[in-house]
């Protein structure tokens, strides 16, 4: 086993030039803020970026917490990583990793300095210190299951930075929020969600009518509350599957915020003729009407 460390000052793009850095140097395996990459893939361990608090952010990172110790062990033995990439905001931080997870020390010591411009830290210290902004190296739907920020929009961050095109650029990265980060209290406007509930159910409109809708407003847990009328056919329940995924999906593509859940209330279920029945019925009185 080979431990490659690479450090810089909290908020310099460490985690942005991670992937760069890894595959100059042969590197499979990438070892950040708690969580193991290996092969621009999240194997093992738990984002200290989903952490409530610094301090549990802090813990996470080193690795203090013993199940997540132990996934990543057992990963890394299991994968036979032998070349890993350990990042950390100084030397002594990596030596406090490598020694937590049992691996041996950095044989070689990388530095964000010798990689970016004093121009470009400064530009990423600034996305840290003013916006919050955080970089992991690894696809966001990696992260999407038990993430509780807020996921920016990675293209703006990359344009801002101004770094050269290279083959890394097709490695996915994700900017997040964390809850730990935000400037302020965060909270998504109820027209927004109402409306983007409004159009997501109009295609389920001959089965399901959406006749009210409930959220907690809490960006970190954001839970969606549907009642439903629904129509009762075959697949009934499909479509409310179905109707519950896609609020989810568009409300967290629409808002950049990870929705925990949409919970579903059927309030009201309709027979099938009752509904066809009224159908016709309202039908025939227009008819009738126009007729007259």
């Amino acid at each position: 086993m080979k431990v490659y460390s690479f450090t810089g000052k909290s908020g310099t793009g460490k985690s942005y030039q991670a992937i760069r850095v890894a595959k100059e140097n042969g590197v499979p395996a990438i070892i950040d803020d708690g969580l193991l990459i290996y092969r621009n893939k999240i194997v093992a361990g738990s984002s200290a970026k989903k952490c409530e608090s610094r301090a549990k952010a802090m813990r996470t990172a080193l690795f203090n917490y013993e199940d997540q110790r132990n996934d990543v062990q057992k990963k890394i033995k299991a994968l036979k990583i032998k070349r890993i990439l350990v990042l950390g905001t100084s030397d002594r931080m990596v030596d406090i990793i490598t020694d937590t997870l049992e691996l041996p020390r950095a044989v070689k010591r990388l530095y964000i300095e010798d990689f970016t411009s004093a121009g470009e830290r400064r530009i990423a210290s600034d996305r840290r210190n003013n916006h919050g902004e955080h970089v992991i190296p690894a696809p966001m739907g990696d992260l999407k299951r038990d993430f509780a920020g807020y996921f920016m929009n990675p293209q703006r961050f990359i344009r801002n930075l101004t770094l050269s095109n290279d083959e890394t650029d097709g490695y996915e990265k994700t900017v997040v929020m964390p809850q730990y980060s935000f400037n302020g209290n965060y909270t998504i406007n109820e027209n927004v969600v109402r409306d983007i509930i409004r159009i997501v159910s109009r295609q389920y409109g001959r089965n399901i009518k959406v006749t009210n809708y409930y959220n907690n407003s809490r960006t970190g847990s954001f839970v969606i509350v549907l009642d439903l009328k629904i129509r009762k056919t075959v697949d009934c329940m499909r479509s409310c599957i179905n109707l519950q995924r896609d609020v989810k999906r568009s409300v967290e593509s629409m808002t950049s915020f990870q929705v925990k859940r949409v919970d579903l209330n059927i309030k009201e279920l309709v027979l099938d003729r009752e509904i066809t029945g009224g159908l016709r019925k309202r039908k025939e009185n227009i008819e009738r009407r126009h007729n007259n």
